[in-house]
């Protein structure tokens, strides 16, 4: 009887295994859906580390108990390799090699800092915090000027002598780049579904000239009491009725933000295509995880720096009870991308900054000719 039993059991689990699988399948391939073709791609592809860290205990699980029945575990990780390296970096931060461009993208939350930390614009901490940084390209999103006092912009402006703002208006959002070469040219890219923006900036680099794409896409824009809200139910403080619509509200809110960033990326990845034969940096606050297509449509053009070069699972968005990489470096095959990592220790804005140094690649085309 109790042999039954424990069979039963075991076949019960192993049905579960399955479904599991099938979960991690579905949602580590999401990427490859066009979300204004099915919004649900989004959410599946959200709950990728969920099927993951559950595949896991079942792999251990098995090993334990059944080793034969590991091998379905084992089989759906090793179909999922591709996904799981897009989500999490196995690279051991190495010494940056000499002469090195340092390349920095950051969303500063405009300088005012966190609600429970409002930040003074006459002597504002994220300022020396990135005059300290040294970088020579520094690519911020959120940056209203307004946030910054004279003294402050001034600061910056010793640090970095070439710099551009590009400020999108009522209900959008800012840009700004600073840097340590000289902008030839600067250009939008438009977007006309969408209130975020890019901007594409023609530096001259000292190896010839490279474009940097700052972007910054679509928010998904809720309200501070949804924001405190969705907090509340991911600690599991909220009841469970209302834990239910709340849900209903945000999942739908991100599908729908989900496809009109879809808009944005398609116009920059056109823009990445056009631009293909010309060394080029893209980076910015992208508002979705690496399992996501709006992700993917820009990867596949570009080393995503990150992956290439980066360890862990590089959380860039640590708030509102969310870890998430949401803001990224990527990078044309002219460079080979060195120690890219999230810089946690800076806590002021919702973001952490992000920091890679690229090199050119030596059998790569190292010369720019004049735009």
């Amino acid at each position: 009887m109790k042999l039954k039993i424990v069979k039963s059991a075991g076949t019960i689990i192993f049905v579960v295994n399955i479904v599991f699988v099938a979960g991690l399948l579905v949602s580590g391939f999401s990427y490859l859906v066009d979300p204004a073709k099915c919004p649900y791609a989004t959410l599946a592809g959200m709950s990728f580390p969920l099927f993951l860290a559950v595949n896991l205990l079942f792999l251990v699980f098995w090993l334990i108990f059944k080793p034969r029945r590991a091998l379905l575990a084992f089989a759906a990780f090793v179909v999922c390799y591709n996904p799981a390296r897009m989500y999490i970096g196995i690279h051991p931060a190495g010494e940056t090699p000499a002469g090195a461009i340092k390349v920095m993208t950051y969303n500063t939350l405009n300088f005012t800092g966190l609600e429970y930390s409002r930040l003074d614009h006459r002597d504002n901490p994220i300022v020396y915090y990135l005059v300290d940084a040294d970088a020579d390209i520094l690519c911020l999103q959120e940056c209203l000027r307004t946030g910054l006092s004279p003294d402050m912009h001034q600061l910056l402006y010793d640090k970095y002598p070439y710099h551009h703002f590009t400020d999108q208006g009522r209900g959008g959002t800012s840009l700004a780049v600073y840097t340590k070469y000289p902008i030839l040219k600067v250009d939008s890219i438009p977007c006309d579904t969408c209130s975020n923006i890019s901007v594409a900036y023609t530096l001259a680099l000292p190896k010839g000239y490279a474009i940097v794409v700052n972007n910054h896409f679509e928010s998904n824009k809720f309200e501070p009491d949804k924001v405190r809200d969705f907090r509340s139910m991911m600690l599991g403080e909220m009841r469970k009725d209302s834990a239910r619509m709340e849900s209903k509200y945000i999942f739908s809110r991100l599908m729908e933000m989900s496809k009109r960033r879809s808009a944005q990326v398609k116009a920059v990845a056109e823009y990445v295509k056009l631009n293909q034969d010309v060394p080029l940096i893209l980076c910015g606050d992208f508002n979705d995880m690496p399992i996501s297509h709006n992700y993917y449509a820009l990867a596949r053009l570009l080393t995503d720096c990150f992956r290439a070069s980066g360890l862990g699972f590089g959380w860039t968005y640590a708030h509102n009870g969310m870890r998430v990489r949401i803001d990224n470096i990527m990078c044309s095959g002219h460079f080979v991308p060195h120690a890219c990592k999230v810089l946690t220790e800076q806590e002021y804005s919702d973001h952490y900054p992000v920091v890679c140094w690229l090199t050119y690649k030596e059998d790569g085309k190292e010369e720019g000719d004049e735009p």
